[in-house]
């Protein structure tokens, strides 16, 4: 029997470190473990010097294109960067025309154009994974306006080309929602399918490891915000609680990661003198179990209303590591939801510096609520939230 042929195109892919692109490579690999030939479309990162076009991971081809950068502190840079590589991408239409399905990702969000336009032409099933919801996010964040010719140019092309996405995939109930009311008769196109964490790759390790003691942080107890250190994360409680566990020489604050708003934290940081907040970039995979697991507890944080346009996948990771959470969020989110329910750890209003800090004073001086916390964020992790679990609700879908 021939084996369906799937296209995944995703605009990051590993070795790139950004998440996303983890993601979909784990995605690729469990799908092409069914009766799925997998390749994959992606661009050259900019943080590595990739040799040639075509590559291999594992069995998988995955094709490499350059596509251009530009700068996204101005409108017209943004709108570019919104549409090169997507460009690129239609510069390969007639490669793609080979493939039975096609999986797009919403990175950048003018990729929601090329399936419109490949089921046009080709009649192909187009499969979108709605990671972030555009404009909407960056209204809601004042980064661009709502009269901006941006956001009318993504409103517009939005509602053409969902009309031709077979479904559309987001990663929340609470994405779903304000999808389906805002874009309205698209009801039978969207399916919520959440991102995941491998539990082989990261399970839960001694704090007293390898990389912890080659960092220093084998004897403190680390408060952990690990990965994309952007523009929806709220970090403002964060470095409250930090300012007054200052003199508490037991307690670090690490950030690990890269994003739009590290320049402006780091600053922050060194004007309040916060010798206890640490930064460092991203770990090699193979440490990035062990960094977890010397933290006391993790961070993940989103600004008040981003919880209906996104939701931060790095949890999945914290759960695998059996960690206690703390989460930054509105306490009547989906995210506090999924905290407060499991019983995983703590919910702290936004921008209420006092309660992260008496939330980490709790964790760190009760051992036995320690202890529960850990072994619930593991067993949600492997009741719900597997890698395994969750591609096959991709593989039900493209049936």
């Amino acid at each position: 029997m021939t084996k369906e042929k799937i296209l995944l195109i995703t605009q990051y892919f590993p070795p790139d470190m950004a998440g996303t692109g983890r993601v979909m490579e784990e995605l690729a690999e469990n799908l092409s473990y069914y009766e799925y030939e997998i390749t994959v479309l992606t661009g050259k990162s900019r943080y590595f010097n990739q040799r040639g076009y075509k590559e291999y991971c594992g069995k998988m081809p995955v094709k490499r294109i350059w596509y251009p950068h530009f700068n996204k502190d101005i409108e017209v840079g943004r709108i570019l960067n919104f549409i090169s590589f997507p460009i690129m991408i239609l510069m390969r239409i007639f490669f793609i025309k080979r493939f039975d399905k096609i999986i797009i990702v919403s990175n950048p969000p003018t990729n929601v154009g090329i399936g419109a336009l490949i089921n046009k032409l080709f009649k192909k099933k187009i499969y979108y994974i709605l990671q972030d919801l555009y404009p909407d996010l960056a209204v809601n964040l004042n980064i661009i306006s709502e009269k901006s010719l941006l956001t009318r140019m993504m409103r517009w092309l939005n509602k053409w080309s969902f009309e031709y996405i077979e479904k559309i995939i987001l990663l929340s109930e609470s994405m779903n929602r304000y999808f389906r009311d805002h874009y309205c008769g698209l009801e039978n196109k969207t399916v919520v399918i959440s991102n995941w964490a491998d539990p082989v790759k990261i399970t839960p390790l001694s704090k007293d490891n390898s990389w912890s003691r080659l960092s220093g942080y084998y004897d403190k107890f680390v408060v952990l915000y690990a990965g994309n250190i952007g523009l929806f994360q709220n970090f403002n409680p964060i470095l409250k609680a930090a300012k007054l566990l200052k003199e508490d020489k037991g307690i670090i604050f690490l950030f690990v990661g890269e994003g739009g708003d590290k320049n402006n934290l780091q600053k922050e940081v060194e004007k309040e003198n916060l010798s206890n907040v640490d930064f460092m970039s991203y770990v090699p995979d193979e440490d990035y179990a062990k960094l977890l697991a010397s933290a006391g507890c993790c961070i993940v944080t989103l600004k008040k209303g981003m919880e209906n346009f996104c939701f931060p996948g790095k949890i999945y990771s914290y759960l695998a590591a059996g960690r206690p959470i703390i989460a930054i969020s509105d306490k009547l989110s989906e995210l506090a939801k999924l905290v407060l329910d499991n019983d995983m750890g703590f919910v702290v209003d936004n921008e209420n510096g006092i309660e992260l800090k008496n939330s980490i004073k709790n964790i760190k001086e009760d051992k036995n609520l320690f202890n529960r916390l850990c072994n619930n964020s593991r067993n949600v992790l492997l009741n719900k939230f597997t890698r395994s679990r969750i591609v096959k609700q991709y593989f039900d879908i493209l049936q």
